[in-house]
Order: structure tokens, then sequence, then C-alpha cells
């Protein structure tokens, strides 16, 4: 009886203890993020999808576009959320990520980093991580949409992303309604 308790709670130390995305990994979170997109935002269609496993990460880019608008997404599935810890870190302080303004009102997963760049450019970008799990998402455009505007989606998709990484396996839920800025001037 003492050796059957004793396995049981070791079983659920490492059950709890093993890093995880939350219970999604890249594919399924990729395919998820799709059907949220497709159901709530009719106007981004997939442009581009590629994945990449190696020993140690899982990596997945999609890239969707409306109009002249367009949204990049990586994902990064680390071994473990020291190694995603070290690798927001230095995605966060690379000299890329260093222009335009930190937007501070928005949080995603564990850790974020919001940056719009200035009124005269088209772009912004969402980078975050939650457990093991690091998306960055680039918006911008080729129109005359404002960086107000392509904030407004890379928030969106970040959102879209935190659902995926927050909803239990296989639930196909996707609480929170997305904002559909592509008719919006």
């Amino acid at each position: 009886m003492y050796r059957t308790v004793c396995l049981l709670i070791l079983s659920l130390v490492i059950l709890c203890c093993t890093p995880s995305a939350y219970g999604k990994d890249v594919p399924a979170l990729v395919e998820g993020i799709k059907a949220a997109v497709k159901e709530k935002a009719p106007c981004w269609k997939l442009f581009h999808q590629q994945g990449r496993r190696d020993v140690d990460r899982a990596e997945a880019w999609v890239n969707w576009v409306c109009g002249k608008e367009g949204v990049v997404a990586y994902l990064y599935h680390e071994p473990s959320v020291e190694a995603a810890i070290k690798l927001f870190h230095e995605m966060r302080t690379a000299p890329v990520a260093a222009p335009g303004r930190a937007v501070d009102s928005y949080k995603f997963g564990d850790e974020s980093f919001v940056r719009s760049f200035n009124p005269y450019s088209r772009s912004s970008y969402v980078f975050f991580r939650k457990g093991n799990i690091i998306v960055r998402i680039d918006s911008g455009t080729s129109g005359k949409a404002s960086s107000a505007r392509t904030l407004k989606n890379a928030v969106g998709f970040a959102r879209l992303f935190v659902e995926q990484l927050s909803a239990p396996p296989n639930s196909g839920m996707h609480p929170t309604p997305f904002h559909d800025v592509s008719h919006e001037g």
C-alpha cells in the first residue's frame, strides 16, 4: 500500500512538473488558431504556413492577409520553461526589437512585450511567452492603415493565441471574440 501511494504521488509530481505547452503542441495550436481566425475574422485568409521540428524545439510560421494588411505569427515550443524564458529574453532584447514605442496596456501569457511603431510607420508586433511556448506576432500593411490599426490586428491575433494556449486540448472552444478590424478605416 505504501509503495502504491508513493508511486502515485511520484507520478503526480512528474506530471505536474513536466514542461508542457499547456496541453497543446505547435501543430495543434496552429490548427486551432486557423479555425478561430476562419470563424471570427473571415477577411483574414491563410497565405502561407510552414513548420519545423528540431531535436529540442518545434517552430511554426503562419501568415494571414486581409486586403493590403498582413499578420505573421511565429511560434516556438521550447523543451522547458527555463529555455523559453531565455529565448524570450533574447528575442525581446535583440536590436531589431528595440525600435518603436512600448505599449504597456496589453498583457499576454506569463510575460509579454508589445511595440507599435510611430504614426508614420505601418507595423506593430507582440511577443509573449506562456509556459514553454513563445509567440511573436508581426502586423503590417502596404496600404494606408496606421500603426494603430496594425496594433489592433496584432493584439487581436495575440488574443486568439492566448485563448488556444489556455483552452483544454481538443476543446474547440474560442471564448473571446476576435475584434475584426478588417473593414474599419
